[in-house]
């Protein structure tokens, strides 16, 4: 255990001897204060002293600079701790001692009363509402989403606050910084999901009346059946690191008009070949219902080839995802890798400026075969992004339109396969990897 005069660049080189898991750097300027370096890279402050004839040990902050959080009380506390702040604290700990005090003692104190509090800070209460909304039933999907802007954009600024003690000065800068970075999407999903948080702790809901909803783009880009094609070939450019199975999602989520991340999470059981269809649960559809997805010869096509490709992952189970994690060949690959292949795939195509997301080649799809004559009520039925019809139609008609929609979606997969070039003359068939 080294003893030496610390200085702040010591503290952020020092290293944990090799073969070690830790090693303990004691300031000779402030008795009894350290600096642990655990063989993780992490570094935080210690603090020793005897206590009637024991030896002690107390753990302060990690070493750092850190911006200061909110503690239980809405107080701005630090959660980092510099060397010059870390000797202030050292002195404060030697005088509670020589005034008679145990420092451990008022530590514990302190830690019983912080536990008491945060028992309703924002943090808590979120996790309470998604505790509610999935005892409802609600989709998995959605409850992440929530989790996921909350974690983002709303806890680092409020998360430790007591929800009770929130106000509208204290959300504002959530949504100046969403304002001006022109997230408007991101910005009206929270000015969304925040009030039901709110009024499930019973606290004063800061934002309903003093917060509008930023005009966002109301029309989606959608690309055209052309630039589609474009983008489709770019999948295969030598120019973009796309894994060929996640190519190959971005195709059949195209084919299939279904939600990219529907097709990423599709599994083996769900699929059966023989009739072309593929059953997706209630949990992974929007509208909490399950649906039977009837598969185009070209969707099937691709299908099989995910499932028979040699770059697919081995694994000592039997592979349950269609499009596997490379990393991880039991879990599926993730929604967000989908959307960046085609968002690499569209600058390829020399789209780099167009507005198209793998989520608006539905729109194309629903766009293209409207024009072809495809009726309205069946265009529905194809997005599922509700249940069909309303009132008395939605409850006693209950045809599925398997077949109407089939036929529908064969349609699409040839015009998709003219665009790219695979019908008629194939000599200028767009291979898949």
């Amino acid at each position: 255990m080294p003893s030496l005069k610390l200085t702040d660049s010591f503290c952020r080189g020092a290293k944990c001897p090799e073969g070690k898991a830790q090693e303990d750097y004691w300031d000779t300027q402030s008795p009894g204060l350290g600096l642990r370096v655990m063989a993780s890279g992490k570094r935080t402050w210690c603090y020793r002293y005897r206590w009637q004839g024991q030896r002690r040990r107390l753990t302060l902050l990690p070493f750092g600079n850190a911006a200061p959080a909110h503690d239980g009380d809405g107080n701005l506390v630090p959660i980092e701790m510099t060397l010059s702040a870390a000797r202030l604290k050292a002195n404060e700990l030697l005088a509670m001692r020589e005034s008679g005090i145990d420092p451990a003692i008022q530590f514990k104190k302190a830690k019983e009363a912080r536990s008491t509090k945060t028992t309703n800070t924002v943090a808590h209460a979120l996790g309470r509402h998604l505790a509610v909304l999935e005892g409802r039933g609600r989709r998995a999907g959605y409850i992440g989403d929530i989790r996921t802007l909350f974690r983002v954009h709303v806890l680092p600024v409020i998360g430790d606050m007591p929800i009770t003690d929130v106000r509208t000065s204290d959300v504002a800068p959530i949504f100046q910084k969403l304002r001006a970075s022109g997230a408007s999407a991101t910005h009206n999903k929270i000015l969304a999901v925040m009030p039901p948080v709110f009024k499930s702790a019973k606290a004063i809901d800061p934002i309903t009346s003093q917060f509008d909803p930023m005009p966002g783009n109301e029309e989606p880009q959608a690309p055209s059946l052309e630039e589609l094609a474009l983008i489709w070939s770019a999948l295969d450019s030598p120019n973009i690191s796309v894994h060929p199975l996640t190519a190959l999602a971005v195709r059949v989520a195209a084919l299939t008009m279904k939600r990219s991340g529907e097709v990423a999470s599709m599994l083996v059981s769900e699929l059966n070949l023989k009739t072309r269809t593929w059953n997706i649960p209630a949990a992974k559809m929007k509208g909490n219902r399950p649906l039977t997805v009837p598969l185009s010869d070209f969707a099937v096509e691709l299908i099989t080839e995910a499932l028979e490709h040699p770059l697919r992952p081995a694994s000592e189970e039997t592979p349950v995802c269609v499009f596997p994690n490379p990393r991880d060949p039991l879990k599926h690959i993730g929604q967000n890798a989908v959307g960046r292949a085609f968002r690499s795939a569209k600058r390829a195509a020399g789209l780099a400026d167009h507005g198209a997301t793998i989520h608006t080649v539905r729109h194309c799809a629903a766009t293209t075969l409207g024009e072809t004559g495809i009726p309205f009520h069946l265009l529905q039925a194809l997005l599922s992004p509700a249940p069909r019809g309303s009132g008395v139609t939605s409850r006693y008609a209950r045809y599925d339109l398997l077949a109407e929609r089939r036929n529908a979606l064969e349609k699409w997969a040839s015009l998709v396969s003219q665009a790219i070039g695979r019908d008629g003359d194939q000599s200028n068939v767009v291979r898949l990897r």
